[in-house]
């Protein structure tokens, strides 16, 4: 599980613990004279537990088990602040499991947790235990749901389709807005977008930019735009620049645009500067 945290900002570990052997002595098995543990036996399955916190986290694991829901707390840990989340899996004919993750606190106060969360949810092999794990993290910094939207690419549905579908119904219900980012570019079929939860379809930024000055080439932007009038969604054109554009997607209906040509990429003060205060 390292590869993940490698590519996942303010995670700073995650584990699979085995809850029957957590805590206790080792179950050791001597074979020639060598000591053994027999993997079902292993307290931890998989991942490292470098962020040690054995007796809180025992408790932590009785409760999430008995409960079925996931527990979090904060503490110091190695001389860090961190947020730990420990997650239940039961699932049918295999021993239950908790997964721990280990989260830098310090990070998390000071980011926007959107994309931490997004990348969580799209990285890890369990879309839907992690909604859980979402959710508990909105209630804890008291965060509003309806505020944020996730963003998902087409090339995602690919992985765990069945899954992450199961996991979008449950964050639209839970509030959250759905869009379908760089749309187009990817495979998915009408079934699988009457299937999805969503409410925003974004035109990949190269249809735009094919648009010429007399439409020509705008074939696909137009067809986007109507299948998401067709299924009373809203669209959002990525990679406006020119006039022109911007004209033909008004002239069609679309709800939205971004690009250079309304502004380049802002930080939040000169947004505020720009927009706000003007």
């Amino acid at each position: 599980m390292n590869h993940f945290t490698e590519n996942l900002e303010g995670v700073l570990e995650l584990t699979v613990f085995n809850p029957k052997n957590f805590g206790k002595r080792n179950q050791n098995v001597y074979l020639n004279g060598n000591k053994y543990i027999k993997i079902k036996d292993q307290p931890i399955w998989y991942g490292t537990y470098t962020y040690r916190n054995t007796e809180r986290d025992k408790k932590s694991i009785r409760k999430a088990l008995k409960t079925g829901k996931s527990q979090s707390y904060t503490a110091e840990i190695n001389h860090k602040k961190v947020l730990k989340t420990l997650v239940p899996i039961k699932e049918k004919n295999s021993p239950a499991y908790v997964i721990g993750v280990v989260y830098d606190y310090g990070l998390i106060e000071k980011e926007l947790q959107q994309e931490l969360i997004k990348h969580l949810l799209l990285s890890l092999p369990y879309p839907i235990v992690l909604v859980n794990e979402i959710k508990q993290f909105f209630s804890l910094h008291r965060f509003d749901p309806t505020w944020f939207e996730m963003e998902i690419m087409e090339s995602t549905l690919l992985k765990n389709a069945e899954e992450t579908i199961k996991a979008l119904h449950l964050l639209k219900k839970y509030g959250i807005s759905i869009s379908i980012d760089d749309f187009g570019t990817g495979y998915s079929s009408l079934s699988y977008l009457k299937k999805l939860p969503i409410d925003c379809l974004k035109i990949d930024r190269s249809f735009i930019q094919d648009i010429q000055e007399d439409y020509s080439n705008s074939e696909i932007a137009q067809v986007i735009i109507s299948l998401s009038q067709s299924l009373k969604l809203q669209v959002i054109a990525e990679g406006v620049e020119e006039e022109y554009q911007k004209a033909f997607l008004m002239k069609n209906g679309c709800d939205h645009m971004q690009g250079y040509l309304f502004s380049k990429p802002l930080s939040a003060e000169d947004f505020e500067e720009a927009f706000l205060n003007s």
